[in-house]
Protein backbone atom coordinates (compact mmCIF):
# COMPACT_ATOMS: atom_id res chain seq x y z
CA UNK A 1 0.00 0.00 0.00
CA UNK A 2 1.32 3.58 -0.77
CA UNK A 3 2.06 5.71 1.91
CA UNK A 4 -0.42 8.74 2.24
CA UNK A 5 2.09 11.80 2.26
CA UNK A 6 -0.54 13.90 3.63
CA UNK A 7 -0.33 10.98 6.55
CA UNK A 8 2.99 12.69 8.14
CA UNK A 9 4.82 10.95 10.75
CA UNK A 10 3.86 12.71 13.59
CA UNK A 11 5.71 11.46 17.29
CA UNK A 12 5.70 13.66 20.10
CA UNK A 13 4.12 16.92 18.05
CA UNK A 14 7.02 16.17 15.15
CA UNK A 15 6.24 16.34 11.60
CA UNK A 16 8.10 15.06 8.66
CA UNK A 17 8.43 12.37 6.13
CA UNK A 18 8.22 8.93 7.35
CA UNK A 19 11.52 6.64 6.62
CA UNK A 20 11.51 5.05 3.12
CA UNK A 21 10.27 2.10 1.97
CA UNK A 22 12.87 -1.19 1.20
CA UNK A 23 12.71 -2.20 -2.13
CA UNK A 24 11.11 -5.77 -1.84
CA UNK A 25 11.01 -6.86 -5.46
CA UNK A 26 12.06 -10.93 -4.90
CA UNK A 27 13.99 -11.84 -7.95
CA UNK A 28 13.93 -15.37 -10.04
CA UNK A 29 14.74 -17.31 -12.63
CA UNK A 30 13.07 -18.57 -15.80
CA UNK A 31 13.39 -21.90 -14.59
CA UNK A 32 10.94 -20.90 -11.47
CA UNK A 33 8.00 -20.62 -14.70
CA UNK A 34 7.80 -24.05 -16.02
CA UNK A 35 4.34 -23.83 -17.21
CA UNK A 36 4.27 -20.03 -18.62
CA UNK A 37 4.14 -19.69 -22.38
CA UNK A 38 8.10 -19.97 -23.55
CA UNK A 39 7.50 -16.77 -25.82
CA UNK A 40 6.01 -14.59 -22.82
CA UNK A 41 8.59 -15.67 -20.69
CA UNK A 42 11.10 -14.60 -23.03
CA UNK A 43 9.46 -10.95 -23.18
CA UNK A 44 9.29 -10.75 -19.58
CA UNK A 45 13.73 -11.69 -19.72
CA UNK A 46 13.50 -8.45 -22.41
CA UNK A 47 11.83 -6.15 -20.58
CA UNK A 48 13.92 -6.76 -17.38
CA UNK A 49 16.60 -4.93 -19.30
CA UNK A 50 18.79 -2.45 -17.77
CA UNK A 51 18.98 -0.70 -20.77
CA UNK A 52 14.89 -0.20 -20.56
CA UNK A 53 15.27 0.27 -16.97
CA UNK A 54 13.50 -3.09 -16.27
CA UNK A 55 13.04 -4.79 -13.12
CA UNK A 56 14.76 -8.35 -12.22
CA UNK A 57 12.72 -11.01 -13.57
CA UNK A 58 10.05 -11.19 -11.07
CA UNK A 59 6.48 -12.67 -10.32
CA UNK A 60 4.58 -8.78 -11.02
CA UNK A 61 6.89 -8.56 -14.03
CA UNK A 62 6.03 -11.81 -15.59
CA UNK A 63 2.00 -11.15 -15.10
CA UNK A 64 2.43 -7.80 -16.84
CA UNK A 65 4.50 -9.40 -19.73
CA UNK A 66 1.81 -12.24 -20.14
CA UNK A 67 -0.90 -9.95 -19.84
CA UNK A 68 0.57 -6.90 -22.50
CA UNK A 69 1.66 -9.80 -25.15
CA UNK A 70 -0.43 -12.90 -25.85
CA UNK A 71 1.36 -15.77 -26.94
CA UNK A 72 0.81 -15.14 -30.91
CA UNK A 73 2.18 -11.44 -30.18
CA UNK A 74 5.03 -12.78 -27.90
CA UNK A 75 6.65 -14.90 -30.48
CA UNK A 76 7.11 -11.72 -33.06
CA UNK A 77 7.95 -9.43 -30.37
CA UNK A 78 10.65 -11.29 -28.14
CA UNK A 79 12.40 -10.90 -31.79
CA UNK A 80 12.65 -6.93 -31.19
CA UNK A 81 15.80 -4.87 -29.47
CA UNK A 82 15.19 -2.51 -26.75
CA UNK A 83 17.31 0.72 -28.63
CA UNK A 84 17.65 -0.75 -32.32
CA UNK A 85 14.68 -0.29 -34.34
CA UNK A 86 14.49 -3.98 -36.02
CA UNK A 87 12.43 -4.17 -39.87
CA UNK A 88 9.78 -5.77 -39.85
CA UNK A 89 10.79 -8.14 -42.68
CA UNK A 90 13.97 -9.31 -40.20
CA UNK A 91 11.32 -10.57 -37.66
CA UNK A 92 9.25 -11.92 -40.67
CA UNK A 93 12.60 -14.05 -41.42
CA UNK A 94 13.65 -14.91 -37.55
CA UNK A 95 9.60 -15.95 -37.24
CA UNK A 96 9.05 -17.82 -40.68
CA UNK A 97 6.04 -15.83 -41.12
CA UNK A 98 4.58 -14.35 -43.87
CA UNK A 99 5.69 -10.43 -43.81
CA UNK A 100 1.97 -9.13 -44.13
CA UNK A 101 1.21 -11.43 -40.91
CA UNK A 102 3.96 -10.24 -38.50
CA UNK A 103 2.84 -6.53 -39.43
CA UNK A 104 -0.93 -7.23 -38.25
CA UNK A 105 0.55 -8.88 -35.36
CA UNK A 106 3.35 -5.54 -34.30
CA UNK A 107 0.78 -3.34 -35.25
CA UNK A 108 -2.14 -4.62 -33.00
CA UNK A 109 0.32 -4.22 -30.14
CA UNK A 110 1.99 -1.21 -31.46
CA UNK A 111 -1.14 0.68 -32.99
CA UNK A 112 -3.61 -0.99 -30.80
CA UNK A 113 -2.63 -1.47 -27.36
CA UNK A 114 0.59 1.19 -28.09
CA UNK A 115 3.18 -1.39 -25.91
CA UNK A 116 5.54 -1.01 -28.55
CA UNK A 117 7.43 1.62 -30.88
CA UNK A 118 6.17 1.23 -34.57
CA UNK A 119 7.13 3.98 -37.35
CA UNK A 120 7.40 3.47 -41.02
CA UNK A 121 5.09 1.90 -43.91
CA UNK A 122 4.28 -1.00 -45.30
CA UNK A 123 8.05 -3.19 -46.05
CA UNK A 124 9.88 -0.50 -44.44
CA UNK A 125 8.12 -0.57 -41.09
CA UNK A 126 10.15 -0.76 -38.02
CA UNK A 127 9.65 -1.58 -34.54
CA UNK A 128 11.38 -1.68 -31.17
CA UNK A 129 10.77 -2.25 -27.06
CA UNK A 130 10.08 0.83 -24.69
CA UNK A 131 10.61 0.92 -21.22
CA UNK A 132 7.91 0.13 -18.92
CA UNK A 133 7.86 2.91 -16.47
CA UNK A 134 8.31 5.53 -17.66
CA UNK A 135 7.55 4.73 -21.88
CA UNK A 136 4.76 1.53 -21.73
CA UNK A 137 2.91 2.47 -18.95
CA UNK A 138 2.38 6.36 -19.89
CA UNK A 139 1.73 5.45 -23.82
CA UNK A 140 -0.74 2.29 -23.44
CA UNK A 141 -2.78 4.83 -20.61
CA UNK A 142 -2.15 8.68 -22.26
CA UNK A 143 -5.54 7.92 -24.37
CA UNK A 144 -7.98 6.67 -21.87
CA UNK A 145 -10.16 8.30 -19.76
CA UNK A 146 -11.68 7.20 -16.25
CA UNK A 147 -14.76 5.93 -18.26
CA UNK A 148 -13.51 4.37 -21.21
CA UNK A 149 -11.00 1.92 -19.35
CA UNK A 150 -11.86 -1.25 -20.61
CA UNK A 151 -11.16 -4.89 -18.49
CA UNK A 152 -7.95 -5.14 -20.69
CA UNK A 153 -7.16 -1.56 -19.38
CA UNK A 154 -7.99 -1.91 -15.69
CA UNK A 155 -5.89 -5.08 -15.73
CA UNK A 156 -3.12 -3.72 -17.00
CA UNK A 157 -2.83 -0.65 -14.68
CA UNK A 158 -3.50 -3.21 -11.62
CA UNK A 159 -0.50 -5.02 -12.73
CA UNK A 160 1.54 -1.50 -13.19
CA UNK A 161 0.90 -1.03 -9.78
CA UNK A 162 1.72 -4.09 -8.10
CA UNK A 163 5.15 -3.30 -10.15
CA UNK A 164 6.10 -0.09 -8.78
CA UNK A 165 4.82 -1.34 -5.34
CA UNK A 166 8.02 -3.26 -5.30
CA UNK A 167 10.22 -0.24 -5.48
CA UNK A 168 12.05 -1.19 -8.25
CA UNK A 169 12.21 1.90 -10.10
CA UNK A 170 13.72 3.53 -7.46
CA UNK A 171 17.26 1.49 -8.15
CA UNK A 172 17.52 3.29 -11.70
CA UNK A 173 17.22 6.80 -9.73
CA UNK A 174 20.31 7.09 -7.07
CA UNK A 175 22.16 9.84 -9.48
CA UNK A 176 20.43 13.06 -10.54
CA UNK A 177 18.94 13.09 -14.16
CA UNK A 178 17.45 16.18 -14.35
CA UNK A 179 14.90 15.18 -16.69
CA UNK A 180 11.97 17.44 -15.41
CA UNK A 181 11.42 20.49 -13.14
CA UNK A 182 8.63 21.34 -11.57
CA UNK A 183 7.34 24.82 -11.57
CA UNK A 184 6.11 27.00 -8.96
CA UNK A 185 2.75 28.13 -8.33
CA UNK A 186 0.84 30.91 -10.70
CA UNK A 187 0.54 32.72 -8.03
CA UNK A 188 4.16 33.19 -6.69
CA UNK A 189 6.00 32.60 -10.27
CA UNK A 190 3.74 35.80 -11.52
CA UNK A 191 4.37 38.37 -8.88
CA UNK A 192 8.04 37.20 -7.26
CA UNK A 193 10.64 39.63 -7.97
CA UNK A 194 13.21 37.24 -9.56
CA UNK A 195 10.75 34.65 -11.31
CA UNK A 196 12.19 33.77 -14.43
CA UNK A 197 9.76 33.67 -17.56
CA UNK A 198 10.97 29.69 -17.64
CA UNK A 199 9.29 29.51 -14.05
CA UNK A 200 6.34 30.84 -15.27
CA UNK A 201 3.35 28.25 -17.37
CA UNK A 202 1.73 31.61 -19.37
CA UNK A 203 5.28 32.41 -20.81
CA UNK A 204 6.29 28.56 -21.73
CA UNK A 205 2.90 28.20 -23.18
CA UNK A 206 3.15 31.59 -25.37
CA UNK A 207 6.05 29.83 -27.23
CA UNK A 208 3.27 27.39 -28.64
CA UNK A 209 -0.18 27.61 -30.67
CA UNK A 210 -1.06 24.16 -30.28
CA UNK A 211 -2.32 22.17 -26.79
CA UNK A 212 -3.38 18.79 -25.99
CA UNK A 213 -4.90 17.60 -22.67
CA UNK A 214 -5.90 13.98 -21.55
CA UNK A 215 -6.74 12.58 -18.16
CA UNK A 216 -3.29 11.68 -15.79
CA UNK A 217 -2.52 8.39 -15.87
CA UNK A 218 -0.91 8.05 -12.78
CA UNK A 219 -4.35 9.45 -10.75
CA UNK A 220 -6.11 6.81 -13.53
CA UNK A 221 -4.09 4.06 -12.05
CA UNK A 222 -4.61 5.15 -8.61
CA UNK A 223 -8.43 4.45 -8.82
CA UNK A 224 -8.17 1.17 -10.50
CA UNK A 225 -5.99 0.16 -7.36
CA UNK A 226 -8.48 1.00 -4.78
CA UNK A 227 -6.78 4.40 -3.62
CA UNK A 228 -5.38 7.77 -4.91
CA UNK A 229 -7.41 11.33 -4.85
CA UNK A 230 -10.49 12.85 -6.03
CA UNK A 231 -8.36 15.87 -7.42
CA UNK A 232 -8.92 16.57 -11.11
CA UNK A 233 -7.42 14.24 -13.60
CA UNK A 234 -7.79 15.97 -17.32
CA UNK A 235 -4.33 17.57 -16.50
CA UNK A 236 -1.93 15.41 -18.59
CA UNK A 237 -0.99 17.97 -21.15
CA UNK A 238 1.02 18.64 -24.33
CA UNK A 239 1.95 21.55 -26.20
CA UNK A 240 3.19 22.42 -29.69
CA UNK A 241 4.47 19.56 -32.03
CA UNK A 242 3.90 17.24 -29.15
CA UNK A 243 0.21 18.26 -28.96
CA UNK A 244 -0.53 17.76 -32.45
CA UNK A 245 1.25 14.51 -32.19
CA UNK A 246 -1.08 13.70 -29.23
CA UNK A 247 -4.10 14.30 -31.05
CA UNK A 248 -3.76 11.88 -33.82
CA UNK A 249 -3.78 9.27 -30.98
CA UNK A 250 -6.52 10.36 -29.21
CA UNK A 251 -5.99 13.12 -26.96
CA UNK A 252 -8.13 15.99 -27.24
CA UNK A 253 -6.88 19.78 -28.47
CA UNK A 254 -8.05 22.62 -26.51
CA UNK A 255 -6.98 26.89 -26.84
CA UNK A 256 -4.56 27.99 -24.98
CA UNK A 257 -6.83 29.75 -22.41
CA UNK A 258 -8.48 26.24 -21.64
CA UNK A 259 -5.22 24.95 -21.43
CA UNK A 260 -4.51 27.50 -18.63
CA UNK A 261 -7.55 27.28 -17.23
CA UNK A 262 -7.49 23.35 -16.77
CA UNK A 263 -4.27 24.25 -15.04
CA UNK A 264 -4.99 27.18 -12.57
CA UNK A 265 -7.80 24.84 -11.43
CA UNK A 266 -5.22 21.90 -10.91
CA UNK A 267 -3.59 24.32 -9.00
CA UNK A 268 -6.71 25.14 -6.64
CA UNK A 269 -6.79 21.69 -6.06
CA UNK A 270 -2.95 21.75 -4.68
CA UNK A 271 -1.66 20.02 -7.59
CA UNK A 272 1.79 21.41 -9.02
CA UNK A 273 2.60 21.76 -12.95
CA UNK A 274 5.98 19.78 -14.37
CA UNK A 275 7.58 21.00 -17.72
CA UNK A 276 10.18 18.99 -19.75
CA UNK A 277 13.74 20.36 -18.18
CA UNK A 278 14.68 21.83 -21.65
CA UNK A 279 13.84 25.27 -23.37
CA UNK A 280 13.69 25.80 -26.82
CA UNK A 281 11.65 22.58 -27.77
CA UNK A 282 9.73 22.07 -30.64
CA UNK A 283 7.03 20.46 -27.80
CA UNK A 284 6.21 20.59 -24.27
CA UNK A 285 4.99 17.75 -22.12
CA UNK A 286 3.10 18.77 -18.45
CA UNK A 287 0.94 17.40 -16.00
CA UNK A 288 -0.44 18.52 -12.97
CA UNK A 289 0.92 15.91 -9.95
CA UNK A 290 -0.10 15.08 -6.92
CA UNK A 291 2.00 13.16 -3.64
CA UNK A 292 -0.37 10.46 -3.18
CA UNK A 293 -0.62 9.64 -6.72
CA UNK A 294 2.21 10.44 -9.30
CA UNK A 295 4.70 7.70 -9.78
CA UNK A 296 7.33 10.39 -9.77
CA UNK A 297 6.21 12.08 -6.68
CA UNK A 298 5.86 8.85 -5.11
CA UNK A 299 9.73 7.82 -5.86
CA UNK A 300 10.42 10.79 -3.81
CA UNK A 301 7.94 10.84 -1.23
CA UNK A 302 8.31 6.66 -0.03
CA UNK A 303 11.59 5.45 -1.67
CA UNK A 304 13.53 8.88 -0.64
CA UNK A 305 15.43 9.16 -4.65
CA UNK A 306 15.83 12.22 -6.99
CA UNK A 307 13.60 10.71 -9.51
CA UNK A 308 14.45 12.68 -12.33
CA UNK A 309 13.49 15.93 -10.96
CA UNK A 310 15.80 18.62 -11.72
CA UNK A 311 17.32 21.15 -8.14
CA UNK A 312 14.42 24.03 -8.00
CA UNK A 313 15.08 27.95 -8.62
CA UNK A 314 13.50 28.31 -4.90
CA UNK A 315 13.26 26.71 -1.91
CA UNK A 316 11.06 28.26 1.41
CA UNK A 317 13.16 29.90 4.20
CA UNK A 318 11.46 30.12 7.57
CA UNK A 319 11.33 33.58 9.28
CA UNK A 320 11.72 32.31 12.96
CA UNK A 321 9.99 35.01 14.36
CA UNK A 322 6.23 34.53 12.40
CA UNK A 323 6.18 30.79 12.50
CA UNK A 324 3.76 29.29 15.00
CA UNK A 325 4.97 25.70 14.16
CA UNK A 326 1.61 24.75 13.33
CA UNK A 327 2.22 22.68 10.75
CA UNK A 328 0.21 23.62 8.07
CA UNK A 329 3.29 23.88 5.44
CA UNK A 330 4.04 20.35 5.85
CA UNK A 331 0.65 19.20 5.34
CA UNK A 332 0.15 21.03 1.97
CA UNK A 333 3.82 19.63 1.03
CA UNK A 334 3.21 17.44 -2.07
CA UNK A 335 6.76 15.64 -1.10
CA UNK A 336 7.22 15.33 2.48
CA UNK A 337 10.18 18.40 2.47
CA UNK A 338 9.38 20.00 5.23
CA UNK A 339 10.08 19.14 8.75
CA UNK A 340 7.67 20.93 12.06
CA UNK A 341 9.24 19.97 15.45
CA UNK A 342 6.80 21.97 17.94
CA UNK A 343 8.98 20.84 20.98
CA UNK A 344 12.31 21.74 19.41
CA UNK A 345 11.22 24.84 18.52
CA UNK A 346 12.16 23.89 14.92
CA UNK A 347 10.86 24.31 11.10
CA UNK A 348 13.32 23.56 8.26
CA UNK A 349 13.30 22.59 4.45
CA UNK A 350 14.53 19.08 3.28
CA UNK A 351 16.46 20.40 0.09
CA UNK A 352 16.75 17.10 -1.55
CA UNK A 353 13.35 16.43 -1.69
CA UNK A 354 12.14 19.88 -2.23
CA UNK A 355 10.95 21.08 -5.83
CA UNK A 356 10.08 24.86 -4.97
CA UNK A 357 6.82 24.59 -5.74
CA UNK A 358 5.88 27.11 -2.94
CA UNK A 359 2.69 25.52 -1.59
CA UNK A 360 4.13 25.72 1.94
CA UNK A 361 4.42 29.51 1.61
CA UNK A 362 0.93 29.65 0.11
CA UNK A 363 -0.55 27.84 3.03
CA UNK A 364 1.37 29.17 5.75
CA UNK A 365 -1.25 31.73 6.90
CA UNK A 366 1.39 34.21 9.26
CA UNK A 367 3.20 34.47 6.39
CA UNK A 368 6.34 33.15 8.02
CA UNK A 369 7.00 31.23 4.61
CA UNK A 370 9.43 33.07 1.76
CA UNK A 371 10.76 31.47 -1.50
CA UNK A 372 13.97 32.45 -1.79
CA UNK A 373 16.28 31.92 -4.88
CA UNK A 374 18.66 29.00 -4.88
CA UNK A 375 22.35 30.71 -5.03
CA UNK A 376 23.46 27.72 -7.41
CA UNK A 377 20.35 27.29 -9.53
CA UNK A 378 21.13 26.42 -13.32
CA UNK A 379 19.25 27.44 -15.69
CA UNK A 380 17.46 24.61 -17.42
CA UNK A 381 19.47 23.16 -21.05
CA UNK A 382 18.82 25.12 -24.11
CA UNK A 383 19.96 22.44 -25.91
CA UNK A 384 19.54 18.93 -26.88
CA UNK A 385 23.29 18.61 -26.58
CA UNK A 386 23.57 20.68 -23.39
CA UNK A 387 20.36 18.13 -21.69
CA UNK A 388 22.58 14.93 -22.64
CA UNK A 389 25.07 16.25 -20.78
CA UNK A 390 23.23 17.14 -17.89
CA UNK A 391 20.40 14.59 -18.04
CA UNK A 392 21.30 11.47 -20.48
CA UNK A 393 24.68 10.79 -18.15
CA UNK A 394 22.82 10.30 -15.05
CA UNK A 395 20.88 7.86 -16.59
CA UNK A 396 23.17 5.97 -17.99
CA UNK A 397 24.98 5.65 -14.79
CA UNK A 398 22.00 4.43 -12.65
CA UNK A 399 21.11 2.35 -15.98
CA UNK A 400 25.02 0.98 -15.63
CA UNK A 401 24.88 0.57 -11.70
CA UNK A 402 21.54 -1.86 -11.64
CA UNK A 403 23.20 -4.11 -14.33
CA UNK A 404 26.50 -4.24 -12.10
CA UNK A 405 24.76 -4.98 -9.29
CA UNK A 406 23.04 -7.96 -11.65
CA UNK A 407 26.15 -9.42 -11.98
CA UNK A 408 27.66 -9.13 -8.66
CA UNK A 409 24.22 -10.83 -7.39
CA UNK A 410 24.30 -13.96 -9.86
Amino acid sequence: MAIDIKKLQVVRRFAGPPPPRPVSVRRRCPADYPGLNPDQLAMAEALSSPLLMGPPLCDQLVALAAHVFDPEEAALARHLRPLRAVPARDVARAARRPLDEVIAVLDRVARGKRAIHGEGRGAARTYRLIPILPGMFEMVMVTQAPDTLTPWHRTFARLIDDLFQTGYVSTYWRRHAELIRYLPVGRLALTHPLALPSDQLEVVADRYQDFAVGHCQCRMTAKVAGRGCDKPSLVCSAMGAWARDAVKVGMKSISKQAYLELKREAEAHGLVSFIMNMEGLAGQASCSCCGCCCYIMRLVNEYDVPAGIAAPHFQPEFDRARCTLCGACARACPMGALVVDAQAKAAYALPHRCIGCGLCAVACKPAAIRMSPVPDYRLPPDSWFAWLTRSARGVAGNALGVYLDRLLRR
